[in-house]
């Protein structure tokens, strides 16, 4: 949990300071050396920055969704706003700063007027992924 926390604190201060996120729900398990997930919203986009195995990813999903199902992990995020495929979630450097410089753009992808184009082609890209990587 102290991982999250300490990335909000850093990486993701604009997501307060810019984008005015709060968070609404935190959950920590202690154990296999402590998990945890923390959620953030705002008017657009709900994010879920979650810990597996001490590793950091971050799920994204409108807050207009009908679904509650429609988490889309970053890898699919930058596949939607690139075309390129990484196959990496992982909140590593590189897709910290990618977060950092096309946020705008990706909550503007997640508004109520193109949320069905948006969760419609972010699906279409995690069947293409599950089949890269599953067969």
């Amino acid at each position: 949990m102290r991982k999250i926390l300490q990335f909000l604190a850093t990486e993701g201060a604009f997501l307060y300071e810019k984008f005015d996120f709060r968070i609404v729900d935190s959950e920590y398990v202690a154990s296999f050396g402590g998990t945890g997930s923390i959620k953030l919203t705002n008017d657009f986009v709900e994010l879920n920055f979650w810990l597996d195995r001490d590793r950091l990813f971050m799920d994204l999903r409108s807050t207009s969704s009908q679904s509650k199902n429609s988490w889309f992990s970053m890898d699919i995020i930058i596949q939607l706003l690139t075309g390129e495929v990484r196959d990496k979630a992982l909140m590593d450097h590189e897709n910290v700063k990618f977060l950092q410089e096309h946020f705008e753009r990706i909550q503007d992808c997640f508004t109520k007027q193109k949320l069905a184009t948006t969760e419609s082609t972010c699906t279409k890209l995690e069947r293409q992924r599950s089949k890269r990587l599953f067969g």
